[in-house]
């Protein structure tokens, strides 16, 4: 059997990641000097009311090589394959981790970078579940999944720019005159990190710009959809109407922001990841 494991920044929850057979290895989120683990002692909803009163962003550490050491040792002695897909190795040294820890079991272990994170990481995670139960190998979802990997699309509107500023993505002048004129710029993955793709003036000219995309390359089908939020459940809901004539036939799966791209984005975000017909 093929045993999935991945971290928490694919904001599944964990009664889900169960459901699914899939090992979520949790970063721990640190407010100043203390820790929380992320999904486990810290929900979504309360890491966005600490965000909103912190003064400067959180602090991440990802799971040590020996973390995963004993989760890859536990499932191999009971005769499992090993498929793993992490967060980005351009934001976080999760995947780094688990390739030290891959070492002591060669050729049990197949693992990739997402290049990725949050709701498109969500969406690959899914993803792999669904052909782990087409009864592909671990060898050959990997094969999948790093073609897959760069196919997806990925948009997400922001709501304030003061946290982009903070997080470095952003000037200090850039985020002020962002947030005087209005400018929102619409977030996608960029050299494995969140990134603006464009910008544009007021909301409903980045949501059209989302749309006109999408509208441009609609969602396959055969694949999932993930929409998330940061803390605005109605926002999404208003998304997800809005965009139904594009969504005929695909399996939409709702998800939260969780702490590693919300601290970033800020409460107020709504994204949206596919897989484009072909």
């Amino acid at each position: 059997m093929v045993k999935i494991i991945s971290d928490s920044t694919a904001d599944m929850p964990r009664d889900r990641a169960k459901e699914l057979g899939v090992h979520i290895l949790p970063l721990t989120i640190y407010f100043g000097e203390q820790p929380y683990t992320d999904g486990v002692d810290l929900t979504p909803d309360e890491f966005f009311d600490k965000l909103s009163l912190a003064k400067s962003l959180p602090t991440t550490s990802q799971p040590s090589p020996d973390d995963f050491a004993q989760v890859f040792e536990k499932y191999i002695a009971e005769g499992d394959e090993i498929f793993g897909i992490f967060i980005s190795s351009a934001m976080s040294g999760t995947y780094q981790s688990a390739c030290i820890a891959a070492e002591a079991f060669p050729g049990k272990i197949h693992l990739v970078d997402s290049r990725t994170t949050t709701l498109a990481l969500r969406l690959l995670l899914e993803e792999t579940v669904r052909l782990r139960d087409k009864g592909l190998s671990a060898h050959e979802i990997a094969e999948q999944l790093e073609e897959m990997k760069s196919s997806f699309k990925f948009y997400a509107d922001v709501e304030d720019l003061k946290y982009l500023k903070m997080g470095g993505r952003l000037s200090t002048l850039s985020a002020f005159v962002g947030n005087v004129v209005g400018v929102r710029p619409i977030l996608s993955t960029v050299d494995g990190r969140p990134g603006p793709l464009a910008m544009r003036r007021g909301k409903k000219a980045a949501f059209e710009y989302i749309y006109r995309a999408i509208a441009q390359s609609p969602p396959d089908p055969e694949h999932y959809v993930v929409f998330a939020h940061g803390a605005v459940p109605e926002k999404m809901a208003e998304w997800k109407e809005t965009l139904a004539p594009f969504m005929n036939g695909c399996e939409i799966i709702d998800a939260r922001l969780g702490a590693t791209v919300g601290a970033h984005v800020g409460p107020g975000s709504v994204g949206v990841a596919y897989f484009p017909k072909k």
